[in-house]
């Protein structure tokens, strides 16, 4: 990795530490600060495509920013996949799904599914989401245990638990994933997950799915 790589991705990662303090009322944590310092700058490959599910001619696109530590797992177990059968799998809407971390667990989490195959990268997301417990544990650990939890969601896709660990932990990958929640925020004006953006509506943390789709209803008129 160049110094340049190197010092961009570290200063991407104390981005996010900061991110998080603000958010808090604090200055970044210590161990966070130790995690960071943990971080490796291999050069692994990795996933960098953006997730997006769908067919290429459909006529709008919604935006599903992701966080692990929120209520995303509600959602996709109550909720989600409805919503791909009913607009994402016939064709009438994109669902362009953003990394949005929480938290320095979620961060290693994504990390460390970004060097899933690119083709099993939202089997291994619905996996994380599937269980609210696995996610819950996560969380409650701290951000040192993480990887042990994380490894627990990635078995079975293709990465050794020695990769993914790396990956979890990786300068560059965290760099790409603190990229794209900086983009969401600058975009958007919310850090917060679950969000959807459908069409001109930004629907932070919905109760209730029918939110969304009922804005997926009125998008899909106005565009005909």
């Amino acid at each position: 990795m160049s110094i340049r790589m190197r010092n961009l991705g570290l200063s991407l990662c104390l981005t996010f530490a900061g991110a998080l303090a603000y958010a808090q009322s604090a200055e970044v944590p210590t161990d966070v600060a130790q995690l960071v310092e943990k971080f490796n700058e291999d050069e692994i490959p990795f996933n960098d495509n953006l997730l997006v599910l769908g067919k290429p001619e459909a006529p709008a696109s919604v935006v599903f920013l992701l966080g692990l530590s929120g209520q995303s797992s509600f959602l996709v177990s109550r909720g989600l996949e409805d919503l791909i059968e009913k607009y994402v799998d016939t064709g009438k809407i994109r669902l362009i799904v953003i990394d949005m971390p929480l938290t320095w667990h979620d961060m290693q989490a994504f990390a460390g599914f970004r060097c899933v195959p690119p083709e099993k990268h939202w089997d291994v997301l619905k996996r994380a989401l599937r269980y609210p417990r696995d996610a819950m544990n996560m969380k409650n650990g701290s951000i040192e245990s993480a990887p042990g939890y994380i490894w627990s969601m990635m078995k079975g896709y293709d990465v050794s638990r020695e990769q993914a660990e790396k990956c979890m932990r990786n300068t560059r990958i965290a760099g790409f994933i603190e990229g794209q929640r900086r983009v969401a925020y600058e975009t958007w004006g919310t850090g917060v997950a679950p969000s959807f953006i459908v069409g001109n509506q930004v629907l932070v943390e919905p109760s209730n799915m029918n939110f969304v789709i009922s804005a997926v209803e009125t998008m899909l008129k106005g565009a005909q």
